[in-house]
């Protein structure tokens, strides 16, 4: 029986289930829902897994849910495994949608076009919507066309609290600042 390792993490009163395999994470529920949620993106598995709460196993990957939560993490870099799921299309959309930039947002038809056919926005947006990994997929960075929000498994208000939460988040400069002189220091020589 393959074991998977389970965890949440709890952020503004918002319950968030996730599973860990071996080989990384595999499943992060929608906001509030029971992590039996993960049935109904591995419904082969029911009964053959057995669920094993451990925090030695878990931790890393709540730490970067908390630190992404706090506005601390832009990147996650924890391994995903998604070998016993969707179609081989689905999980081309899941890896392009996680090299979308943290803060940016793409439309359905540019992700359709990045997967290599830019008629294939309903397939696409079908993909999105089967994506197991919320939050670490970063699904929520797809909108309409038009800038609407579009659906997303965790409600439309999780989906514009995530954007909200990475719009807010501080650019990274480029251009490192040197600290000016003291007027103090100005006549100094050796400045």
């Amino acid at each position: 029986m393959k074991k998977i390792y389970w965890d949440s993490v709890e952020i503004d009163h918002t319950k968030f289930f996730f599973t860990v395999t071996e080989a990384g994470i595999n499943f992060v529920s929608s906001p509030g829902k029971r992590l039996s949620e993960m049935f109904n993106f591995y419904p082969d598995i029911r009964y053959q897994v057995e669920f094993t709460y451990d925090e030695e196993k878990t931790a890393a990957y709540r730490e970067q849910f908390e630190d992404y939560f706090a506005g601390k993490e832009r990147h996650f870099d924890l391994p995903i495994d998604l070998t016993e799921a969707g179609t081989e299309f689905q999980q081309l959309v899941w890896n392009t949608i996680a090299e979308i930039p943290y803060g940016e947002t793409i439309s359905y038809s540019d992700l359709a076009a990045k997967v290599g056919n830019r008629d294939a926005a309903r397939a696409v947006a079908h993909a999105v919507a089967l994506n197991p990994v919320l939050i670490m997929i970063p699904c929520h960075r797809i909108i309409k066309a038009d800038g609407a929000l579009g659906q997303y498994r965790g409600g439309e208000e999780q989906k514009a609290t995530l954007l909200e939460l990475e719009s807010r988040a501080p650019k990274k400069s480029f251009i490192n600042k040197l600290p000016l002189p003291k007027l103090s220091q100005l006549g100094r020589p050796d400045l």
